[in-house]
C-alpha cells in the first residue's frame, strides 16, 4: 500500500467511525486537501481490487472498509 492509499484508507475509516456512513469522493478530497476527485476514484478502485474496501454500486457514498457492518439505531 502506497502512502497516499494509506491516507485514503485511514480517512475512510475515520469518516465511518464519526458519521456511520461512507464519504463521497469530494469528502475524501477535501479531508486530505487534494483537488482531484478522479485521483481519489482511482485510489479507491485500486483499494477495492486489493480487498481493503467494499463498494455498493449505484450509491453516492459507496465506499466502506471491508468487514464493517452498518448498525442503525432507532430512536423512539
Amino acid at each position: 500500500m502506497t502512502p497516499r492509499q494509506k491516507d485514503v484508507y485511514l480517512y475512510v475509516r475515520y469518516f465511518w467511525g464519526k458519521y456511520g456512513y461512507g464519504p463521497s469522493y469530494l469528502d475524501i478530497a477535501y479531508g486530505l486537501n487534494l483537488k482531484s476527485k478522479n485521483n481519489i476514484g482511482r485510489i479507491v478502485r485500486r483499494l477495492t481490487t486489493l480487498g481493503v474496501f467494499e463498494r455498493e454500486r449505484w450509491s453516492k457514498r459507496e465506499t466502506k472498509p471491508a468487514g464493517v457492518k452498518l448498525i442503525r439505531l432507532l430512536s423512539r
